[in-house]
C-alpha cells in the first residue's frame, strides 16, 4: 500500500494525512513502516516513471480513522483521495510530497 501526502497535521494526540492511495488498499488498522520520495525518470513516449526512492525513513504509524468525501470509511482503495489520521512514531519528518509505505 502506498499513500501520497498532500498535506500533515497534527490534531491532538494524532497525525492528520491529506492525500491519495497510489497503491493498493489502505484499511482502519494498517501499518506504515516507511516514508519516501519516489524519483522519477522522463520516458521516451513523454510519460514519468519511478525509477527509484530517496530520502527513505522508517516509521510506525497505525491508521485510526480515514476520511473521505466527507465521511468517515473503513477502507481507501487505490486512486481514492481522503485523509488519514495517525497513531504511532512522531519523531520523523513528513511533509507534502512523501509517501507512506506499507
Amino acid at each position: 500500500m502506498e499513500f501520497l501526502i498532500d498535506s500533515v497535521k497534527e490534531i491532538e494526540d494524532l497525525l492528520y494525512v491529506e492525500g491519495a492511495c497510489n497503491k493498493g488498499t489502505i484499511k482502519i488498522g494498517d501499518t506504515f513502516q516507511k516514508v519516501y520520495r519516489n524519483i522519477l525518470a522522463r520516458t521516451p513516449e513523454g510519460n514519468y516513471e519511478v525509477t527509484d526512492i530517496e530520502n527513505l525513513r522508517y516509521v510506525n504509524l497505525k491508521i485510526v480513522m480515514i476520511k473521505a468525501y466527507g465521511h468517515a470509511i473503513d477502507e481507501l482503495y487505490s486512486g481514492m483521495s481522503g485523509g488519514l489520521f495517525l497513531e504511532g512514531s512522531k519523531d520523523v519528518s513528513i511533509s507534502k510530497q512523501d509517501i507512506l509505505g506499507g
